[in-house]
C-alpha cells in the first residue's frame, strides 16, 4: 500500500467541520450511512459518499 501524506492542520479541521454537520443530519435522520474513501491516486483526497434516507430525498429533490 502506498504512503498518503495528509497535511493535518488542513485537514482537521475539515473533518471536525465534517462531522459536525454529519452529526446534525444524522441526528434529524437525514443520513443513513456515509462511507470516506481515500483515493490513492490523487493523493490526499477524500470522498465522502453519503446514503440519504427517503424523507431525506424528499426535501431535497
Amino acid at each position: 500500500m502506498p504512503e498518503i501524506s495528509v497535511d493535518f492542520e488542513k485537514f482537521i479541521p475539515s473533518l471536525h467541520q465534517f462531522y459536525s454537520y454529519y452529526h446534525i443530519m444524522k441526528k434529524l435522520g437525514l443520513i443513513e450511512d456515509v462511507k470516506i474513501e481515500i483515493d490513492e491516486l490523487e493523493g490526499p483526497t477524500i470522498t465522502v459518499n453519503t446514503n440519504l434516507t427517503t424523507e431525506a430525498k424528499k426535501i431535497f429533490a
